[in-house]
């Protein structure tokens, strides 16, 4: 959603949390994260409404370009990305 910062955190049970970055309620998909070369992943997850995420991240960058689908209607949207621990 442009505007507006979201965290993601890709465990390594298959699942991600994700939510606003202002707030501490956090939902929980299935979905996983791949590295596909030196500082680049893919990451995607399936919310339990069907929506969908589908994110190519460059931690060297900071850029993410992702995929979005609700099943009815399609988006890309561009962005930055940050790791923190």
């Amino acid at each position: 959603m442009k505007g507006r910062d979201f965290d993601h955190v890709f465990h390594s049970n298959g699942k991600v949390s994700w939510g606003p970055a202002d707030s501490e309620k956090k939902t929980e998909s299935v979905g996983a994260l791949e590295k596909v070369g030196d500082d680049c992943f893919v990451g995607s997850y399936m919310g339990s409404n069907g929506y969908t995420l589908t994110s190519a991240i460059n931690l060297a960058t900071g850029m993410l370009v992702s995929f979005a689908s609700n099943g009815a209607e399609w988006s890309k949207q561009n962005g930055t990305v940050t790791m923190v621990d």
